[in-house]
Order: C-alpha cells, then sequence, then structure tokens
C-alpha cells in the first residue's frame, strides 16, 4: 500500500511537471485577444481622444493583467497544496512557488503586450496565442525531459523565452519531489 501511493506521488509529481505549465500559459490568448481586439476596433484611439494618456493604459494593463494571472496561479497552488495535497505543492517553500508564479505573471503579460504589435486581427490573435501557450509549453517541455534533462542544463538564450524558462522552473522542481528530495524547501 505504501509502495503503490509512492508510485502515485512519483506519478502525480511527473505529470503535474507537465501539466501545471500549460495550465498556466492558457491566459495568454486571452490576453491577446483583448488588446488586439482593442486595438482593432479602435477603442484605443477613442480613449486617447477623451484625454487617456498611454502610461495609464498601460499600467492598467499591466495590473489588471498581472492580478488576473496571479489570482489563476492563487487557485491553482491553493487546490493543488490543500485540496488535491500534491507533493509539487506541499513539499516546495511557497515563496519559491510564488516567486515563480511572479516571474510567469510578468513574463506572459509582457510577452502579450509584444506580441500584440505583430497581430492586427483578433481572431489570428486567438489562433496564434492558442498555438504560442500550447505548442510553446510542450516544446519547453520535451527540451527539458528529453534534450536537457536534469542535472544539465537549459541554454541561456532558450531561458529567455518565457514558456521554456516556466516550463524548466517547474521541471526542476517537480523533478525533485519525484525523487523525494528537498523540493527547495
Amino acid at each position: 500500500d505504501g509502495e503503490d501511493k509512492s508510485m502515485v506521488d512519483k506519478l502525480s509529481n511527473v505529470l503535474g511537471a507537465g501539466l501545471y505549465p500549460l495550465g498556466l500559459s492558457l491566459l495568454i490568448p486571452i490576453f491577446l485577444f483583448n488588446i488586439v481586439s482593442e486595438k482593432e476596433e479602435k477603442l484605443i484611439e477613442i480613449m486617447k481622444m477623451n484625454g487617456l494618456l498611454m502610461r495609464y493604459y498601460w499600467i492598467n494593463f499591466f495590473l489588471f493583467n498581472n492580478l488576473v494571472s496571479l489570482f489563476s496561479c492563487g487557485l491553482l497552488y491553493f487546490m493543488g497544496r490543500y485540496i488535491f495535497d500534491i507533493q509539487f505543492f506541499v513539499h516546495t517553500g511557497w515563496d519559491i512557488i510564488w516567486i515563480l508564479f511572479l516571474g510567469w505573471s510578468i513574463a506572459q503579460v509582457s510577452m502579450t503586450a509584444f506580441m500584440q504589435i505583430f497581430i492586427n486581427s483578433s481572431k489570428a490573435a486567438t489562433i496564434i496565442g492558442y498555438l504560442l501557450s500550447i505548442f510553446s509549453t510542450i516544446v519547453g517541455q520535451a527540451m527539458c525531459t528529453l534534450i536537457f534533462p536534469f542535472p544539465m542544463q537549459l541554454p541561456k538564450i532558450l531561458q529567455a523565452f518565457p514558456a521554456f524558462a516556466i516550463s524548466r522552473g517547474v521541471y526542476l522542481i517537480g523533478n525533485s519531489c519525484a525523487n523525494h528530495s528537498s523540493c527547495y524547501r
């Protein structure tokens, strides 16, 4: 019975390490759709004509989307730690996880602000957003597990892409938890 529980814990950490970044990256299409549709329907221009300074628009964009992202991270953390009792959350220091989540939140909002420059259609934004979030997360997980497994380092140039960085961070923590080591606590 103890061996079965150990196998379930190991499986949940390995599966979770692949699913957490995917779940966290699914906000990218929503953020991208919102900002591109505002641009497409000239809502930003209307707001500027009514006196909105662009710095306040961007402050609002970053604060609101980061709060939405952190709320979803908090929901994931709460469910993983207190409802499902997943080792990834239980045995990893909350500060490590929240630094990872905060960095991811800032990175994904910044990435959507950058990507909207190149996209003019909200339909294209949705498609590109889903391709970007799902495809890049799967590629990041594949690189972490197949090409650069622990203890190898992910090259710095690849760590500059946010989806690869979050995949690597979650992979390292999940790998540590799967091997029943300290999980950075």
